[in-house]
């Protein structure tokens, strides 16, 4: 196999890897929507439920700059661009991520922690 192969195959595995990570996201808004339905009484709407599953997965990505939510009742939406936003000098960021396996009852979690350069301070991770 030749070296330009091999950088086609891991442009398009790292295409694949998104789009998965983005159907995780937007299955988990599904889900999560779904509760609401079925527990609250609470009517969902689909294009809220896409804003909100391409919100996360932007911010879980670090490409979130800017946002402003106006999730009412009555309306609004998720706006965003493309890029991450630093903490105020002197503050920290802090992301976490955490996750169960049901069958295995095996579980990680995870945190970066970021200063107003972004740069990582802090990591941990625990499986």
């Amino acid at each position: 196999m030749k070296w330009c192969e091999t950088q086609s195959i891991w442009k398009d595995y790292h295409k694949v890897n998104r789009l998965m990570s983005l159907a995780s996201f937007l299955s988990w808004q599904i889900w999560k929507e779904r509760n609401n339905l079925v527990f609250n009484k609470i009517e969902w709407d689909p294009v809220m439920i896409i804003e909100k599953a391409l919100f996360f997965f932007n911010e879980f990505n670090g490409t979130l700059s800017k946002e402003t939510s106006n999730a009412s009742s009555t309306g609004g939406g998720i706006h965003h661009t493309n890029s991450w936003v630093s903490p105020a000098l002197g503050r920290y960021k802090l992301n976490t991520d955490a996750s169960f396996h049901k069958l295995t009852r095996y579980n990680g979690s995870g945190l970066v922690l970021r200063n107003h350069c972004g740069e990582a301070v802090k990591r941990l991770q625990r499986l």
